[in-house]
Protein backbone atom coordinates (compact mmCIF):
# COMPACT_ATOMS: atom_id res chain seq x y z
CA UNK A 1 0.00 0.00 0.00
CA UNK A 2 1.33 3.43 -0.97
CA UNK A 3 2.20 5.87 1.81
CA UNK A 4 0.22 9.16 1.92
CA UNK A 5 3.37 11.14 1.09
CA UNK A 6 3.96 8.91 -1.98
CA UNK A 7 0.43 9.65 -3.18
CA UNK A 8 1.01 13.36 -2.58
CA UNK A 9 4.26 13.20 -4.57
CA UNK A 10 2.39 11.51 -7.44
CA UNK A 11 -0.29 14.20 -7.32
CA UNK A 12 2.35 16.94 -7.31
CA UNK A 13 4.09 15.44 -10.34
CA UNK A 14 0.78 15.50 -12.24
CA UNK A 15 0.00 19.02 -10.99
CA UNK A 16 3.34 20.23 -12.33
CA UNK A 17 2.05 19.02 -15.72
CA UNK A 18 -1.09 21.21 -15.27
CA UNK A 19 -3.42 18.40 -14.21
CA UNK A 20 -6.35 20.23 -12.58
CA UNK A 21 -8.06 17.02 -11.45
CA UNK A 22 -4.98 16.10 -9.40
CA UNK A 23 -4.88 19.62 -8.00
CA UNK A 24 -8.52 19.31 -6.90
CA UNK A 25 -7.68 16.02 -5.19
CA UNK A 26 -4.69 17.61 -3.42
CA UNK A 27 -6.94 20.52 -2.42
CA UNK A 28 -9.49 18.12 -0.89
CA UNK A 29 -6.74 16.33 1.06
CA UNK A 30 -5.08 19.44 2.52
CA UNK A 31 -7.77 22.16 2.74
CA UNK A 32 -8.76 21.38 6.33
CA UNK A 33 -5.13 21.37 7.52
CA UNK A 34 -4.36 24.67 5.84
CA UNK A 35 -7.54 26.25 7.23
CA UNK A 36 -6.82 25.01 10.77
CA UNK A 37 -3.25 26.32 10.68
CA UNK A 38 -4.38 29.70 9.27
CA UNK A 39 -7.08 29.85 11.96
CA UNK A 40 -4.52 29.14 14.71
CA UNK A 41 -2.49 32.10 13.45
CA UNK A 42 -5.33 34.56 12.87
CA UNK A 43 -8.06 33.47 15.33
CA UNK A 44 -10.60 34.47 12.67
CA UNK A 45 -12.62 31.98 10.61
CA UNK A 46 -13.26 34.58 7.90
CA UNK A 47 -9.61 35.54 7.54
CA UNK A 48 -8.49 31.89 7.75
CA UNK A 49 -10.96 31.00 4.98
CA UNK A 50 -9.61 33.76 2.76
CA UNK A 51 -6.02 32.81 3.53
CA UNK A 52 -6.74 29.16 2.72
CA UNK A 53 -8.14 30.03 -0.70
CA UNK A 54 -5.24 32.36 -1.43
CA UNK A 55 -2.67 29.74 -0.39
CA UNK A 56 -4.14 27.24 -2.85
CA UNK A 57 -4.26 29.87 -5.61
CA UNK A 58 -0.60 30.62 -4.91
CA UNK A 59 0.17 26.90 -4.92
CA UNK A 60 -1.42 26.50 -8.36
CA UNK A 61 0.45 29.54 -9.68
CA UNK A 62 3.81 28.22 -8.45
CA UNK A 63 3.14 24.56 -9.35
CA UNK A 64 6.09 24.39 -11.77
CA UNK A 65 8.50 25.32 -8.96
CA UNK A 66 7.39 22.70 -6.42
CA UNK A 67 10.10 20.25 -5.37
CA UNK A 68 8.34 16.89 -5.07
CA UNK A 69 11.24 15.50 -3.02
CA UNK A 70 10.54 17.87 -0.11
CA UNK A 71 8.05 17.23 2.68
CA UNK A 72 4.95 18.74 1.11
CA UNK A 73 3.04 19.26 4.34
CA UNK A 74 5.95 21.22 5.86
CA UNK A 75 6.21 23.21 2.63
CA UNK A 76 2.48 23.96 2.72
CA UNK A 77 2.70 25.10 6.36
CA UNK A 78 5.57 27.45 5.46
CA UNK A 79 3.64 28.92 2.51
CA UNK A 80 0.56 29.36 4.73
CA UNK A 81 2.52 30.94 7.59
CA UNK A 82 4.30 33.37 5.26
CA UNK A 83 1.05 34.30 3.54
CA UNK A 84 -0.74 34.93 6.86
CA UNK A 85 2.16 36.98 8.25
CA UNK A 86 2.29 39.10 5.10
CA UNK A 87 -1.45 39.67 5.41
CA UNK A 88 -1.13 40.66 9.08
CA UNK A 89 1.68 43.11 8.31
CA UNK A 90 -0.40 44.75 5.60
CA UNK A 91 -3.53 44.77 7.74
CA UNK A 92 -1.65 46.44 10.60
CA UNK A 93 -1.15 49.44 8.32
CA UNK A 94 -4.83 49.73 7.49
CA UNK A 95 -6.78 51.65 10.10
CA UNK A 96 -10.09 49.90 9.44
CA UNK A 97 -8.49 46.59 10.38
CA UNK A 98 -6.70 47.90 13.44
CA UNK A 99 -9.27 46.52 15.86
CA UNK A 100 -9.27 43.10 14.17
CA UNK A 101 -5.49 42.95 14.39
CA UNK A 102 -5.47 44.03 18.01
CA UNK A 103 -7.97 41.34 18.93
CA UNK A 104 -6.25 39.03 16.47
CA UNK A 105 -3.17 39.25 18.60
CA UNK A 106 -4.90 36.44 20.46
CA UNK A 107 -2.24 34.23 18.93
CA UNK A 108 -0.17 35.63 21.78
CA UNK A 109 -2.78 34.54 24.30
CA UNK A 110 -1.65 30.92 24.55
CA UNK A 111 0.14 31.47 27.83
CA UNK A 112 -0.60 33.36 31.01
CA UNK A 113 2.40 35.63 30.40
CA UNK A 114 1.09 36.61 26.98
CA UNK A 115 -2.36 37.33 28.38
CA UNK A 116 -0.76 39.62 30.96
CA UNK A 117 1.17 41.38 28.20
CA UNK A 118 -2.03 42.00 26.25
CA UNK A 119 -3.71 43.41 29.37
CA UNK A 120 -0.68 45.61 30.03
CA UNK A 121 -0.75 46.88 26.42
CA UNK A 122 -4.42 47.79 26.67
CA UNK A 123 -3.82 49.52 29.99
CA UNK A 124 -0.88 51.50 28.59
CA UNK A 125 -2.87 52.44 25.51
CA UNK A 126 -5.77 53.65 27.65
CA UNK A 127 -3.40 55.60 29.92
CA UNK A 128 -1.83 57.26 26.88
CA UNK A 129 -5.24 58.23 25.49
CA UNK A 130 -6.23 59.70 28.87
CA UNK A 131 -3.06 61.84 28.90
CA UNK A 132 -3.84 63.43 25.52
CA UNK A 133 -4.90 67.10 25.52
CA UNK A 134 -8.71 67.38 25.50
CA UNK A 135 -9.21 68.18 21.80
CA UNK A 136 -6.74 65.52 20.60
CA UNK A 137 -8.37 62.99 22.91
CA UNK A 138 -11.84 63.73 21.55
CA UNK A 139 -10.63 63.50 17.93
CA UNK A 140 -8.78 60.25 18.61
CA UNK A 141 -11.82 58.68 20.33
CA UNK A 142 -14.16 59.81 17.55
CA UNK A 143 -11.81 58.26 14.99
CA UNK A 144 -11.08 55.00 16.82
CA UNK A 145 -14.21 54.27 18.83
CA UNK A 146 -16.88 55.79 16.62
CA UNK A 147 -15.00 55.09 13.37
CA UNK A 148 -15.61 58.59 12.02
CA UNK A 149 -13.59 59.87 9.07
CA UNK A 150 -11.49 63.02 9.31
CA UNK A 151 -14.17 64.87 7.35
CA UNK A 152 -16.93 63.71 9.70
CA UNK A 153 -14.92 64.71 12.76
CA UNK A 154 -14.10 68.11 11.22
CA UNK A 155 -17.78 68.73 10.57
CA UNK A 156 -18.87 67.61 14.03
CA UNK A 157 -16.22 69.69 15.83
CA UNK A 158 -16.35 72.66 13.45
CA UNK A 159 -12.67 72.27 12.54
CA UNK A 160 -10.81 72.02 9.25
CA UNK A 161 -9.95 68.57 7.92
CA UNK A 162 -6.23 69.43 8.14
CA UNK A 163 -6.59 70.37 11.80
CA UNK A 164 -8.23 67.02 12.51
CA UNK A 165 -5.54 65.19 10.52
CA UNK A 166 -2.75 67.02 12.38
CA UNK A 167 -4.33 66.24 15.76
CA UNK A 168 -4.59 62.55 14.78
CA UNK A 169 -0.95 62.43 13.69
CA UNK A 170 0.16 64.06 16.94
CA UNK A 171 -2.12 61.82 19.03
CA UNK A 172 -0.78 58.66 17.38
CA UNK A 173 2.80 59.87 17.81
CA UNK A 174 2.18 60.62 21.49
CA UNK A 175 0.48 57.27 22.15
CA UNK A 176 3.22 55.36 20.36
CA UNK A 177 5.91 57.29 22.25
CA UNK A 178 4.18 56.77 25.61
CA UNK A 179 3.86 53.03 25.04
CA UNK A 180 7.34 52.75 23.58
CA UNK A 181 8.86 54.42 26.64
CA UNK A 182 7.05 51.92 28.84
CA UNK A 183 7.59 48.73 26.84
CA UNK A 184 10.02 49.29 24.02
CA UNK A 185 9.08 49.65 20.36
CA UNK A 186 8.75 45.98 19.37
CA UNK A 187 4.95 45.67 19.40
CA UNK A 188 3.92 49.30 19.38
CA UNK A 189 3.68 49.63 15.59
CA UNK A 190 1.19 46.74 15.41
CA UNK A 191 -0.98 48.34 18.08
CA UNK A 192 -0.87 51.96 16.97
CA UNK A 193 -0.02 52.06 13.25
CA UNK A 194 1.13 55.42 11.93
CA UNK A 195 -0.85 56.76 8.99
Amino acid sequence: MAKPQDHTAELLQRIILDDEVSFNELYDIYIDRVFLFAYQLTKSKDIAGDMTQEVFIKLWEMRKEIDTALNFEAFLRTVTRNHVFNYLKKAARESQLQRKIFSGMQLLANTVEEQLLEKQLMQLHNEAVEKLPKQKKIIYILSRNEKLSHDQIAERMNLSRNTVKNHMVEALKFIRGYMSNSLGSTVIILIVPFF
